[in-house]
């Protein structure tokens, strides 16, 4: 399969390749060029070239548009509407107004056929309405009757998104009334349960898949990579001297071994093609999952699930192998807690291995607790009434220097600046010949060096007269 040329920057003018290219010359392509204009996009030429064509017409473009006004696509050839009596009527005048979009390159083929095909379910209930009358009574019949026929809920949630996309269209058009259509709520709910399959069943089922999706369920089995990350992955990023692939994903980048068994599946790739599985990208985005592995698994006898049952296999097998989380989570492109929160499930048979591992225990002995025995005594503090009556009794607020075993006196417990006795002990301001306060005795009046140090016997009251020694 040819690559799809780059996109071409003219000025303002955006080019690309949106078809191609031609079987007999593979170098040509279907080429759109659009410029931005007051937020919507105006095609200025659309048509078959080469890129180098497809260059030099885009230039000469641009360089016209200087001089003139830029060139206007032509209209789309609608059908002559005046009136739109029924919902019939709006419905086949906007799916001409998706031809003529597709045939212009605007919409893809799948965007013209699921129009198509929503069309078809609502002119069937609403056809004969007329536009005016259309109310939120005749949504919501609507509703119930497409999910009494079985209808999933995602599919009718989806028909009335197309009506409201083609009320919006012919409203801005003056074909139905200048109103808002009624919305009708849908609850969405799954088709089928989020199914694990167990590694036995994922490859029973990849051996019923053939050719490209053969490829696809193989390389998704064995690296649990998304079903986009595989539909986008070409020869290119595939580097077998390194021994990695290089997988882009809505996480970005990443790169993951190439072990001997995703080594096995890339052997069944088409070398020959761009992309690895051999086929277009949206072939595999848009049939693997509904159409080959549904057919796979009912031709495997295993319950269904979709390609991201892949992912939720490896994630389950990672676990239970014992890589840590970190690891597991950075090789297949996730967060940690996004993995256990979405994609990791705890079976049956994970709870009796949990139990199991609880069982073996055993005893605290055995666990490697301690004991308390008569070999650890246990000492307990002395009661405050068992105190030994010699310990000599602490005053709460006593310094150490001020206790009878240091020499000092009892009296002197709190510094007074002068005591009944005509002593006091000496002051840092003192200390320094700077007093304050009443006058206190010096050395020359009884006291060696200002303080009762060897003096026990207190002084007599006659102020100036030495003791007697």
């Amino acid at each position: 399969m040819a690559r799809r040329p780059k996109r071409i920057a003219v000025a303002d003018v955006n080019v690309r390749a949106i078809r191609g290219p031609k079987p007999d010359d593979r170098q040509v392509w279907y080429w759109q060029a659009q410029r931005s204009v007051d937020g919507t996009r105006e095609t200025l030429w659309s048509g078959w070239a080469t890129r180098a064509e497809a260059t030099r017409i885009v230039i000469d473009l641009v360089a016209l548009s200087a001089t003139k006004p830029p060139p206007v696509a032509p209209a789309l050839e609608l059908p002559q509407v005046t009136q739109l009596a029924t919902v019939c009527d709006l419905l086949e005048t906007w799916v001409g107004n998706l031809q003529a979009r597709f045939g212009a390159g605007d919409i893809t083929k799948y965007g013209l056929r699921n129009a198509k095909s929503d069309g078809r379910h609502l002119k069937e209930h609403l056809g004969d309405l007329l536009v005016p009358r259309l109310r939120k009574a005749d949504l919501e019949a609507y509703r119930n009757a497409r999910l009494h026929e079985g209808a999933a809920s995602s599919t009718v949630h989806r028909e009335l998104k197309a009506l409201r996309a083609a009320w919006k269209w012919a409203r801005s058009d003056g074909y139905v009334p200048d109103r808002d259509l009624p919305k009708v709520r849908v609850k969405v709910t799954p088709v089928r349960d989020k199914y694990n399959p167990t590694p036995e069943e994922v490859w029973r089922v990849v051996d019923q898949l053939s050719g490209w999706a053969k490829f696809v369920g193989g390389l998704q089995a064995a690296t649990g990579a998304r079903v986009g990350e595989i539909a986008r992955l070409t020869w290119d990023d595939i580097h077998e001297s390194s021994s990695y692939l290089v997988l882009r994903g809505k996480t970005g980048k990443r790169l993951f071994p190439i072990t001997d068994k995703v080594a096995e599946v890339l052997a069944w790739g088409d070398r020959d093609a761009h992309y690895a599985h051999g086929t277009t990208e949206s072939m595999v985005l848009g049939h693997f999952s509904s159409r080959e592995l549904v057919n796979a698994c009912a031709a495997a006898g295993v319950q269904r699930f979709s390609s991201h049952g892949f992912r939720r296999a490896a994630v389950d097998r990672l676990q239970r192998a014992g890589i840590d989380i970190k690891t597991a989570a950075d090789l297949l492109g996730h967060s940690p807690e996004t993995m256990l929160k979405y994609y990791r499930e705890v079976s049956s048979e994970d709870r009796r291995s949990a139990a199991t591992v609880l069982s073996r225990l055993g005893s605290p002995r055995e666990a490697g607790a301690v004991e308390t025995s008569e070999e650890v005594p246990q000492t307990r503090p002395p009661a405050p009434s068992q105190t030994p009556p010699s310990a000599p009794a602490q005053t709460p607020h006593a310094r150490p220097s001020e206790t009878p075993e240091n020499g000092a006196p009892q009296a002197l417990r709190k510094c007074k600046r002068v005591t009944d006795r005509g002593y006091s002990p000496k002051s840092p301001d003192q200390r320094s010949g700077k007093s304050k306060g009443p006058r206190t005795l010096r050395a020359s009046e009884g006291l060696r060096n200002g303080t009762p140090k060897g003096n026990r016997t207190p002084v007599s009251g006659v102020r100036g007269q030495r003791p007697n020694r």
